[in-house]
């Protein structure tokens, strides 16, 4: 059984509509305009794992959108072959 998400998105629909290239915005858009609300379901029309959506909301409930955004750079052994 699928629980119903509770999120507050400071966002209107307007800014999340302007911003609407990114997937993550999609997820948010999706949210704030009741089509979808369930991470379950939102996976499905996302294409995404129901684990990925969960850290998406997780990095948006801790630093809003611009956490969400925010490109990450995984850690890991630095290049040895120099640019």
């Amino acid at each position: 059984m699928c629980r119903v998400l509770k999120l507050e998105i400071k966002e209107t629909e307007a800014e999340l509509e302007s911003l609407s290239g990114f997937e993550r915005i999609q997820v948010l858009y999706l949210l704030k305009t009741h089509k979808t609300s369930s991470v379950q379901h939102l996976a499905a029309v996302v294409g995404r794992r129901r684990i990925t959506i969960h850290r998406w909301l997780k990095h948006y409930r801790a630093a809003g959108l611009e956490g969400l955004l925010e490109k990450r750079k995984s850690p890991g052994r630095p290049k040895i072959i120099p640019v």
